[in-house]
């Protein structure tokens, strides 16, 4: 559903399990998505880039999630700045 904004089924399902158990780090995401913790990272690290998730400072194994609604507003951002730059 938000492929096209950039953001792959895997890391879909990373966001949206993010959102429900906010308190849980990879180890969790791994068991409950039934995902190797390659495909946990991954997607990590494409929510990151997109700026919808970021290391906890206290803690760099944990993570935080940027909330849906501020997640759309800056994905819509990125998207209307890549089509003014075409």
């Amino acid at each position: 559903m938000l492929d096209v904004l950039g953001i792959d089924a895997t890391a879909e399902m990373v966001y949206r399990e993010m959102l429900a158990h906010p308190q849980e780090g990879v180890a969790e995401l791994v068991r409950r998505l039934e995902l190797t913790e390659q495909e946990v990272r991954g997607a990590l690290d494409t929510l990151g880039e997109l700026a919808l998730v970021w290391h906890s400072p206290e803690d760099p194994q944990s993570f935080h999630v940027v909330e849906p609604h501020l997640a759309a507003e800056i994905l819509l951002a990125r998207e209307r700045a890549e089509l003014a730059a075409q």
